[in-house]
């Protein structure tokens, strides 16, 4: 029989004292501060537990601060906001401003209806990819959303809503010049100088710009460039300018009248439209994340609900280069495809008008001045893919006509044509007509990022006259005078050095009526 002897070991207390140390755990308590130590001045409010907390998790407590609101990088509106404390999906209390449903919805956000409608302060903490930012050092709280929940016409009316004159100011620019020239023991002396002078009142804004020079020919003789007024008009986007001014004009040459210009200001437009593009179209299974990359960059990025969706409200980087577009499904699927883009000046957007209304008297000191003459032309997108544009230039014994068409090509690159027909009565018994044509292109090389400008070729008919050439109209002097027959126009731009620079070369040639050439080339 196996016989098994026991014996005890008693434990000492110095073994169980390492015994416990070698095993740790860290227990720690929140911070308390007993909030009877904290008081008001002048009240005899008493501050809870509950007052504190909000500084657990924020730096700044709940209250009334005036900032800059923005959404999506738009600013809405400036003013005292309240912003309260509210859960978001993780249950951490954030500082939200707080508003209605409604005033939400006048924002451009449109909630999800299923939200308490009824509260004086919507929680809108539960909206996903939601994220916002409260900074007083610059006054400035930015909310940013998903796409799909943006109303871009109500933005865009609360955008204007914020726009404002400025305060009243005067700017001055000047340069002078002084030139010694030594020859044959006589001194020649010359200067020239120019003065800018701005000044905005409230709407208004004056601008004159004026020379001056003093040489043997010309003692103290000053020059009026330009003498004007100008002024928005918010309701048509455009600009009033009043004076001596200028014409501007893609179709006919520019000339100087006294009396008025009205135009679209592309200013006043969203950045974003500034710009031709084509929209992008597709149709979304699910809700999804869509996605344009154009050059190898990401330009944009929208949620879409299921079904079909337009984008227009993006800014290519670039007058030409395919649209990659992707659309991420809800599922993990994708969808890709090409939308063909390339630009050049003529080509607006889809539905989009661009004009330009002058009229006064003619005003380029020789016989023409004083006769009134009135200037029009308008662009109009007809599809995403086909811009129409024309014009009329009307003055007496001087009329001119355009019309035109521009077409985005996709790969191809994109192309306008026009043409100008001019009538022009030289004298009581002889008037002349003529024509222009123009053939303007242009492309961007993706695999060596090269553009291409041409404005290819434009030919003048031997009888085609230009305002300022019919007003100033000479037969003795047109019989020695070689006209211009044809012009060619290349330009490309290469850029180096990842694209932090580029190399520029232009190069003109003019073909005249006797068939003389003049070549030059200008590079950079």
């Amino acid at each position: 029989m196996n016989r098994f002897n026991h014996k005890k070991y008693p434990l000492s207390p110095i073994f169980v004292a390492i015994l416990f140390a070698s095993f740790s755990c860290e227990m720690k308590s929140a911070d308390y501060y007993p909030p009877s130590l904290l008081r008001i001045e002048g009240t005899d409010t008493q501050l809870t537990n509950e007052d504190l907390d909000v500084f657990r998790e924020n730096d700044l407590a709940p209250g009334k601060y005036y900032v800059k609101f923005y959404i999506n990088n738009n600013l809405i509106l400036t003013k005292d906001i309240n912003f309260v404390m509210m859960p978001d999906p993780k249950s951490a209390k954030q500082l939200t401003p707080c508003f209605s449903y409604t005033e939400w919805q006048n924002f451009g956000i449109d909630l999800d209806s299923n939200l308490n409608t009824d509260q004086d302060c919507v929680n809108i903490n539960s909206i996903k990819y939601m994220s916002q930012y409260l900074d007083l050092n610059t006054k400035i709280y930015s909310l940013t959303v998903p796409q799909s929940m943006i109303d871009s016409q109500r933005i865009r009316k609360l955008e204007e809503e914020q726009w404002d004159n400025g305060i009243p100011a005067i700017f001055v620019n000047y340069s002078f010049s002084a030139f010694n020239n030594y020859s044959h023991g006589k001194v020649d002396d010359s200067y020239f100088g120019n003065i800018q002078t701005k000044l905005n009142i409230g709407a208004w804004r004056y601008r004159n710009y004026s020379t001056w020079m003093n040489n043997s020919y010309d003692k103290n003789k000053w020059n009026n460039i330009s003498n004007t007024v100008s002024r928005n008009i918010n309701s048509i986007k455009s600009e009033l300018t009043l004076g001596n001014l200028y014409t501007s004009s893609q179709l006919f040459d520019s000339f100087k009248l006294k009396g008025a210009k009205l135009a679209t200001d592309r200013q006043m437009e969203p950045y974003d439209l500034t710009q031709y593009a084509p929209s992008v179209n597709g149709i979304a299974n699910s809700e999804s994340i869509v996605t344009i990359v154009q050059n190898d960059q990401v330009i944009y990025k929208k949620n879409v609900p299921a079904g079909p969706f337009e984008i227009t409200d993006y800014y290519p980087m670039s007058n030409g280069g395919n649209l990659y577009v992707n659309v991420q499904e809800s599922n993990g699927s994708e969808v890709n495809f090409i939308v063909p883009f390339s630009s050049i000046a003529f080509l607006e957007r889809k539905g989009s008008i661009r004009y330009s209304l002058s009229t006064g008297k003619y005003d380029s000191h020789n016989k023409g001045d004083g006769n009134y003459v009135s200037q029009f032309e308008s662009y109009y997108g007809l599809t995403n893919y086909m811009t129409i544009f024309s014009g009329i230039l009307y003055a007496e014994d001087y009329q001119a006509y355009a019309v035109g068409t521009g077409f985005n090509l996709g790969s191809y690159g994109a192309v306008t044509t026009d043409i100008v027909h001019s009538r022009a009565k030289v004298d009581s018994n002889k008037t002349l007509s003529g024509n222009a044509f123009r053939v303007n292109y242009s492309k961007r090389i993706e695999m060596t990022d090269t553009s291409v400008s041409v404005a290819g070729f434009r030919h003048f008919d031997s009888n085609f006259l230009n305002i300022d050439d019919a007003y100033s109209y000479d037969e003795n002097y047109r019989g020695s005078y070689d006209k211009l027959k044809n012009e060619y126009t290349v330009s490309l731009t290469q850029p180096i050095f990842n694209t932090s620079s580029s190399i520029n070369l232009n190069s003109v040639v003019y073909e005249y009526a006797s068939g003389s050439k003049r070549h030059l080339i200008m590079w950079a």
